[in-house]
């Protein structure tokens, strides 16, 4: 009788709800950043390995919340803002990080490191690694150009520009104990004699955040967005 009872109720239940409940299987839910919301992509620091901290700023005055300790400025827009923190360190007020532990780098640059990453990184650690093998055995040549080698000790550098003002380096050393691969970024500096500014890369992190196949796809998303948004305010105004 109870079964008889539930079939009726289910049947009447069904003839008063004209649509079939989704099945949470197909259901997605997410959050989504205004144009004027700045975002954050970082990994934080453990014992092991230092942290890294982009903010990104696609508007021109966003709300800057001020825990964060962004430099004031009269236009944030396509501007973003690097930090590396020591191990078991925290993310510092950018006001307050110590010099060569920071730079400004704008939306694209960011992206395009991220690009980098992801495709050249695991082959380019890969061949610094295997020049280091080469250099401790001292058996094979180091080619430093096609007719001119080195045997044993030395160094083996990459870079390559990410931009006419940023270029991504790293390299290897033969003496260094541990064999540690390298990397950071060196901005040249506005004005003809303003020189170069430098910052370490944590490419552990780094790498991780690189590989978030989701996060980098929301960020080109937003990008793409804040510049269709930008385009159809300019319309509105002319």
């Amino acid at each position: 009788m109870a079964s008889q009872a539930m079939d009726a109720a289910t049947t009447s239940l069904e003839t008063v709800l004209p649509f079939v409940v989704p099945s949470t299987v197909d259901t997605v839910y997410y959050n989504k950043p205004d144009t004027k919301s700045l975002l954050m992509h970082s990994l934080a620091s453990s014992y092991t390995q230092p942290g890294f901290q982009a903010i990104l700023c696609f508007y021109s005055k966003p709300i800057v919340p001020c825990h964060l300790g962004l430099p004031p400025l009269d236009n944030y827009e396509d501007k973003v803002f690097l930090q590396v923190a020591s191990e078991s360190q925290p993310f510092l007020l950018h006001t307050q990080v110590a010099h060569g532990q920071s730079m400004q780098i704008n939306v694209t640059e960011y992206l395009i490191l991220l690009q980098f990453i992801q495709k050249e990184w695991s082959r380019l650690e890969s061949k610094l690694q295997y020049q280091l093998t080469t250099m401790r055995q001292g058996t094979d040549p180091i080619h430093i150009t096609a007719r001119l080698v080195f045997y044993n000790n030395g160094s083996s550098i990459f870079k390559t520009n990410l931009s006419s003002r940023l270029v991504f380096k790293a390299w290897i050393e033969s003496g260094d104990p541990k064999g540690t691969i390298h990397a950071g970024l060196e901005k040249k500096m506005d004005g003809a004699d303003a020189g170069t500014e430098w910052m370490p890369l944590p490419m552990e992190s780094l790498v991780t955040l690189a590989k978030d196949a989701v996060g980098f796809k929301s960020l080109t998303k937003m990008l793409a967005y804040y510049k269709s948004h930008l385009k159809k305010s300019i319309r509105s105004v002319v």
